[in-house]
């Protein structure tokens, strides 16, 4: 992890992109990894790169809330509220059948 980090200190924006492409593929469930990628990208393409990472790690909530504020920046209220909404449903229930012992969480 420390070695993507430092080679895409020492890249362009546009080669740092490309780095960090690449390093969510072999890394998928690296939050830090995915923010960076994300922050490097236009609208659009930070979009699909924060919808990526909640497919990849649904429960992290620091992906829900740069999810809202990329809509928030871009004046998407409505997105926002929805964002919100189903991230905390979705670590809520990521939460408890992490902690639950009952038959059904336990076989999945």
């Amino acid at each position: 992890m420390r070695l993507w980090k430092a080679a895409v200190d020492i890249e362009t924006p546009e080669d740092a992109r490309v780095m960090l492409s690449r390093a969510v593929e072999c890394c998928p469930t690296s939050v830090e990894l995915w923010l960076a990628l994300a922050r490097l990208e236009n609208y659009e393409n930070a979009r699909r790169v924060l919808n990526k990472a909640r497919e990849n790690i649904p429960s992290d909530r620091h992906i829900w809330i740069t999810a809202a504020k990329l809509e928030e920046a871009h004046g998407n209220k409505s997105m926002v509220d929805k964002i919100i909404d189903r991230g905390e449903l979705i670590v809520i229930c990521y939460w408890y059948h992490f902690n639950c012992s009952c038959t059904m969480c336990i076989e999945g």
